[in-house]
C-alpha cells in the first residue's frame, strides 16, 4: 500500500527524509482491514536495501541496519509504545529485481521482535510528491428551459440554455446561463446537437426574446452567467471541445442565450428492469441439526441477488431439465474437476 522513511523528533515520529526505520502500511485486498508497520531484517541483505531505497525514490543505498545495533532514528521502546510492530517479514528480491513489488516476503506473518526492524539510510533526498491539482470548474450538462406558469421547467427544443457546472473535487457547484460573449452561429449549432438535436434553427439572447424566461425570471431564481467566451473551432462537434470562462464572466442576464434547435430532444435509454442473478453456490450438507459445507458431494445451495441489489435469497436448484452435461458444467463452475455423479434429494 506504501511505506516510507521515519524518525522520532521529541515524542513524535516523524517522516525522515531519506533516513530512517522503514515503515509500511499494508492492506487486505478487499479494504477491509490495514495496518502499519515495520520491516523485519530476517533475509534483507544489501540487494534488498538497494531495491527498497529505490522504490522509495531514491538513487540507492549508502548504509542499513537494524533497530537493535542503531536506535538513533526510532528507539524499540518508541516502536513498540506506539505499536509499530512487523508487518513485513523475510523479504527475499531476485537479483533482477527492480522494485519491491517483484520480492518476495511474508505480510502479516513473522517471528520478529521490534529490535529487528529495518532502518535506511538512501542516497539522494526523497522526491516531492507531485502536488494535488488543483480543483477546477467543469462542464456538467445542459437543457434548455422555459417558463410555464411561474415555473421554470424543461423546454424540449427551444428555450433557455441552463447550465450544470461542478468543481472537480465535488466541493461546489452552480447551475446558470451561457451568456452571449462570442457566441455565433456555428457555436449554436454545436450547442444543439450536443444537446442531442439535429442542429440550429434561431438563436438570441433574452434581451431581444423573452418569450422563454424573462430577465426579470432569471435574477429572481438566482440564474446568473455561469460560462462565458464560448468560442469553438470550425472542426469541434462537442461543447466539450470549446473553449468558455466557467464561473468568469462580465455579463448581465439578459445576455443569456436561448436556442431553437431543429428536431425533438431523443429520448432518454429508459433503465433497464432489475433481474434476479446467480451470486455465488456451494454444497452442503447436515451435521446433526446444523447445515455445513459438504466438500465435494452435496446439495447444491445457491444464492441469487437482484441486479439493483434491492433483494437476495439463498435456496436449492431444481432438477427440470438437469442432465450430465449441467451436473459437469456444475461442478467446474464450484472449483472442480467435473462430477461423478449427481441426483435430488427425492432419490438420496
Amino acid at each position: 500500500m506504501g511505506a516510507g522513511l521515519y524518525r522520532t523528533e521529541g515524542e513524535e515520529i516523524i517522516p525522515g527524509g531519506n533516513a530512517g526505520v522503514l515503515l509500511a502500511v499494508v492492506g487486505m485486498t478487499d479494504d477491509s482491514q490495514d495496518s502499519m508497520g515495520t520491516l523485519c531484517d530476517d533475509h534483507f541483505n544489501n540487494h534488498s536495501a538497494g531495491i527498497a531505497c529505490r522504490s522509495l525514490g531514491f538513487d540507492g543505498v549508502i548504509q542499513w541496519g537494524n533497530v537493535g545495533n542503531n536506535e538513533d532514528f526510532i528507539s524499540e521502546s518508541a516502536l513498540r509504545e506506539n505499536e509499530f510492530y512487523t508487518v513485513v517479514d523475510n523479504m527475499q528480491c531476485p537479483e533482477t529485481a527492480m522494485n519491491v513489488t517483484e520480492c518476495d516476503a511474508d505480510l502479516m506473518d513473522h517471528n520478529c521482535s521490534p529490535y529487528e526492524s529495518v532502518w535506511l539510510e538512501c542516497v539522494g533526498s526523497s522526491p516531492e510528491p507531485e502536488p494535488e491539482p488543483e480543483p477546477e470548474w467543469q462542464f456538467m450538462g445542459a437543457i434548455l428551459a422555459r417558463t410555464i406558469d411561474g415555473q421554470i421547467v424543461e423546454a424540449g427544443n427551444a428555450g433557455v440554455v441552463l447550465i450544470h457546472v461542478a468543481m472537480s473535487d465535488g466541493s461546489n457547484e452552480a447551475f446558470g446561463t451561457l451568456c452571449d460573449d462570442y457566441f455565433n452561429d456555428h457555436s449554436a449549432g454545436i450547442a444543439c446537437r450536443s444537446l442531442g438535436f439535429d442542429g440550429v434553427i434561431q438563436w438570441g439572447n433574452v434581451g431581444n426574446n423573452e418569450d422563454f424566461i424573462s430577465e426579470s425570471a432569471l435574477r429572481e431564481n438566482e440564474f446568473y452567467t455561469v460560462v462565458d467566451n464560448m468560442q469553438c473551432p470550425e472542426t469541434a462537434m462537442n461543447v466539450t471541445e470549446c473553449d468558455a470562462d466557467l464561473m468568469d464572466h462580465n455579463c448581465s442576464p439578459y445576455e443569456s442565450v436561448w436556442l431553437e434547435c431543429a428536431g425533438s430532444s431523443p429520448e432518454p435509454e429508459p433503465e433497464p428492469e432489475p433481474e434476479w442473478q446467480i451470486m455465488g453456490a456451494g454444497l452442503y450438507r447436515t451435521e446433526g441439526e446444523e447445515i455445513i459445507p459438504g466438500g465435494n458431494a452435496g446439495v447444491l445451495l445457491a444464492v441469487v441477488g437482484m441486479t439493483d441489489d434491492s433483494q437476495d435469497s439463498m435456496g436449492t436448484l431444481c432438477d427440470d431439465h438437469f442432465n450430465n452435461h449441467s451436473a459437469g458444467i456444475a461442478c467446474r463452475s464450484l472449483g472442480f474437476d467435473g462430477v461423478i455423479q449427481w441426483g435430488n434429494v427425492g432419490n438420496n
